[in-house]
């Protein structure tokens, strides 16, 4: 189910071992292909057998993809009357879940999983936009009820927002939330990163070989937010004028187009993003792939002022994740 509707490779190898690590976060400017990164690297490593997500997501569009997910705890919700039911049910499934506990003398989620014959996930609710809530969510009883002692229960909150921190005023909600940005939420969600971005050696390259477009693309725009690059966007696979992915850094804007091949690029790859930077309006194209560049390729991209990004880069970039 990951792989066909998200383009995800599970690695449930070391099932739920990072969800005992996590915290309540309200994650700032924090785009929405920064949100499904953080969510997308939840389920790569998470089954539905440990991990459940319940998703508030008013527009109702943005995290459509997951709707039909096994690791939904409840349907996604949109409808802003029903947060508060949302938070109730929250709730009593916390007092459920301590009163398991209680039963075999044990006072957390992780130590009664240890002993039970059948585990019970941990959850993680999601708030898309945390500015179109706020009234609700900053400084409520109810909430901060349940924030007080569901991490016990293996429940946690998400609050992502678009925003700057520097708009919201979280008063004591501030002291119940690890606050920070998409890149450092990433970092204490999988500080050990073991993913394929973590590998040391070349045996990851092999692994890329095998991706195919769309994996490598979306391959590509990790690896983009783990080497300093914000703003990142997968494009639309029709009429994207042969830019796969737009990011930004040091106030630079990219076009980069995504070549997961098993032969060397040509030119006509040059051709593509050079027309697609103009388009999209960015100041740099770049072809960025697992393979190296033709001579006619090579040429064509100095006449142009194209970056090509090859294998060697592409390592290069996976050996600069710490």
């Amino acid at each position: 189910m990951l792989l066909i509707y998200l383009n995800i490779i599970a690695n449930f190898s070391n099932d739920g071992q990072q969800l005992s690590k996590l915290d309540h976060y309200i994650i700032y400017k924090c785009t929405e292909a920064d949100q499904h990164n953080i969510i997308n690297q939840l389920l790569t490593y998470n089954s539905s057998k440990t991990m459940k997500l319940v998703i508030y997501d008013e527009n109702a569009l943005s995290y459509g993809d997951y709707s039909s997910l096994s690791q939904l705890f409840i349907p996604i919700v949109s409808d802003h009357l029903k947060i508060e039911t949302t938070i109730d049910l929250l709730k009593n499934e916390m007092t459920e879940r301590f009163h398991k506990f209680a039963e075999i003398q044990v006072k957390d989620l992780y130590s009664y999983n240890s002993k039970a014959t059948n585990i019970i996930p941990s959850i993680i609710f999601i708030i898309s936009e945390i500015y179109l809530v706020k009234s609700y969510f900053i400084e409520n009883i109810d909430l901060i009820q349940l924030l007080l002692n569901s991490k016990k229960a293996g429940i946690y909150l998400f609050m992502f927002s678009q925003f700057d921190i520097k708009h919201f005023s979280l008063g004591i909600m501030q002291d119940l939330f690890k606050v920070c940005d998409s890149r450092q939420a990433l970092h204490m969600i999988y500080p050990e990163k073991n993913s394929m971005l973590q590998i040391n050696n070349t045996s990851i390259l092999k692994s890329i070989d095998n991706m195919n477009g769309k994996q490598f693309e979306n391959y590509c725009a990790d690896l983009l937010q783990y080497n300093n690059f914000s703003n990142i966007e997968i494009t639309q696979a029709s009429g994207d004028h042969g830019v796969d992915i737009l990011a930004e850094k040091d106030s630079i804007t990219y076009a980069i187009q995504c070549k997961c091949y098993s032969s060397n690029i040509g030119n006509a790859a040059i051709q593509q993003i050079h027309s697609g930077k103009s388009l999209y309006h960015k100041d740099v194209a770049v072809v960025l792939t697992n393979q190296y560049f033709t001579t006619q390729a090579r040429k064509e991209a100095n006449a142009l002022n194209v970056k090509l990004w090859d294998r060697d880069k592409l390592y290069e970039m996976i050996k600069n994740i710490t």
